[in-house]
């Protein structure tokens, strides 16, 4: 466990840019993001400054949810075993992790029922799901829960990036086809994109994790990665095509208008009361069809014919839907195809670690930048007097100016007579307060304030400014103060990713706290060999994967498709 000296304010903080590590386990502690002296490893305490933040990300992603058309439910903390164990490669992924709960006098009929604390909560919510869904008419179901997930955690944790405890939102969506599923992939790449750049200046990557390294139980998944100042990769949100894997294991099954499944761009499958399998393939203007034996494995007859129609393969084409029913029909002399389908589902979420990109990479050695939206204290109000007659003026001035912004805006005014006004100054840069507001004899007698912006490793930016455009000002200020934010974050990610061909020019550049981009040929075990070698893990292709045509995987020489994101990571 990381100790820190709570009592006393630091006067200066370690150089971000020299020890990156050693400046965050300093600063969220001083700062007051986190208390971790709780006597249980990877579960903090969350002051205000802290909380609140998270609290108030996670709130900003409710509202993007919503606006999409996703609604809020709340399912129990304990999960029983037996349904946890359901999706076998779920369970592989996960059941090293559980913390199983034993009652200390349990009942007759619990006797033999372990539970476990959720680790996610896939497989509660979609035993649930199993018991809601039985119509095509209860698709989409989109579904949100922000709440705790809990994981035996036996690596070094790391506040706000690994624990046991983990504070998040998670999402669950079901669909009647494959196409709308992964819309709604899509769209929650965009929502989360939205959360982390527009909202909170955080520079960041998609990419398609390799098979070895996706959700388990999943058909695939993406990740945003951020890169912290340390160069190494920092996995911020994921979301997951979870196929009809996780409803084949609960049956979530639901009736449908036509018996038609479209499983990849150009395929569908149907089947038979007897669980025959016809696979329809369409390339072109030409219908391929297979029949399957119920155990799937024996292709019985196939037919093919050339097909007219409007070039849109999905389940919502009816006139192709026609089609294939038809040709089955007198083809097959097929007569009984069913209409009950597994539902298409997928999952995402982010976590506290969205937090921690805030304050790794806005953060200076003076201490915290928040964005202004999840400030918890917004505005600072600091009183500056010298005698008695000067501080009861100068307190119910602002006193005044507080009940000017409060309706508007976070404020607070530190009244403490036992700190200097330098010492609060310190603290509140420390703390990441955007703006302070300072009043003394000066302001009072002008009518005036003094407003002080926090800046990136100088001293803040000070305007004059008369009480009656006040307001105004700081609209005006608060939205140049974050247009900065956001615009030091861009220049600084440009320079964190390095492509190149060589493993010289990789070897060369291991020391620059940087990630790369490299010509890899994605096989697990050149994985494996470079993690042993170089610490460096294999993070995945950009969602639409660059091409690295005439290149060579820069690890073992093999022929490559893409060009693959590498680099250390948290």
């Amino acid at each position: 466990m990381y100790h820190c000296d709570f009592s006393t304010m630091k006067e200066s903080i370690l150089n971000k840019n020299v020890n990156f590590s050693e400046w965050y386990n300093d600063i969220i502690r001083i700062s007051k993001i986190i208390d971790d002296r709780y006597p249980i490893k990877g579960m903090p305490v969350y002051y205000p400054n802290g909380y609140f933040a998270i609290k108030k990300i996670l709130n900003i992603l409710e509202n993007e949810l919503e606006k999409c058309g996703f609604e809020p439910y709340w399912f129990p903390i304990l999960i029983p075993y037996d349904i946890f164990k359901r999706e076998s490669e779920h369970i592989k992924g996960f059941e090293s992790e559980v913390f199983y709960v034993t009652p200390s006098k349990p009942v007759e009929e619990e006797k033999e029922i372990k539970y476990i604390l959720r680790p996610t909560s896939e497989t509660e919510m979609y035993y649930m799901f199993s018991l809601w869904i039985r119509s095509y008419r209860d698709l989409p179901l989109l579904t949100y829960m922000t709440n705790t997930v809990y994981r035996y955690e036996t690596k070094a944790t790391k506040p706000l990036v690994r624990g046991r405890e983990i504070l998040w939102n998670e999402a669950h969506t079901a669909h009647r086809d494959l196409d709308d599923a992964e819309k709604t992939i899509k769209k929650s790449i965009e929502i989360y994109s939205k959360v982390f750049w527009d909202h909170l200046s955080v520079p960041h990557i998609w990419i398609k994790r390799p098979d070895w390294d996706k959700f388990a139980g999943a058909d695939y998944t993406f990740a945003a990665d951020t890169i912290l100042p340390d160069g190494k990769f920092l996995q911020i949100g994921t979301t997951h095509l979870l196929g009809r894997n996780f409803s084949k294991a609960f049956n979530i099954i639901f009736e449908d208008e036509h018996p038609f499944i479209k499983i990849d761009k150009n395929k569908f499958e149907a089947f038979n009361e007897n669980n025959y399998r016809y696979e329809i393939e369409i390339i072109e203007d030409k219908i391929k069809i297979r029949l399957y034996d119920n155990n799937n494995k024996e292709s019985i007859r196939s037919y093919e014919e050339n097909i007219e129609f409007d070039g849109n393969i999905s389940e919502d084409n009816k006139n192709l839907i026609n089609k294939m029913n038809n040709i089955i029909k007198n083809k097959f002399n097929e007569n009984k195809l069913v209409n009950k389908k597994f539902v298409w589902q997928t999952s995402f979420g982010i976590s506290m670690r969205t937090l921690s990109a805030v304050i790794s990479i806005h953060g200076d050695n003076k201490g915290l930048i928040l964005p202004f939206e999840i400030s918890h204290i917004q505005i600072i109000i600091i009183p500056i007097y010298y005698s008695e007659d000067e501080r009861s003026k100068i307190l119910k001035y602002c006193e005044d100016v507080y009940n000017l912004l409060k309706e508007k805006y976070r404020v607070k005014i530190d009244k403490d007579d036992t700190k200097s006004p330098g010492w609060k100054f310190n603290q509140y840069e420390l703390m990441g307060v955007p703006f302070r507001i300072s009043i003394g004899k000066k302001e009072l007698e002008k009518n005036t304030v003094t407003i002080s912006i926090r800046q990136y490793d100088s001293k803040s930016k000070n305007y004059e400014v008369k009480l009656e455009n006040l307001l105004n000002e700081l609209d005006r200020l608060i939205i140049e103060y974050d247009k900065e934010i956001k615009e030091r974050a861009r220049k600084y990610f440009e320079n964190k990713i390095l492509k190149i061909d060589s493993l010289k020019d990789l070897e060369n550049n291991l020391d620059k706290n940087v990630a790369f981009k490299v010509p890899f040929c994605m096989r697990e075990e050149c994985a494996k060999n470079i993690k042993e070698k170089y610490s460096l893990d294999v993070r995945g292709t950009d969602v639409i994967p660059e091409d690295a045509k005439n290149k060579k995987c820069i690890f073992c020489n093999t022929n490559v498709k893409y060009y693959v994101y590498v680099g250390k990571s948290y």
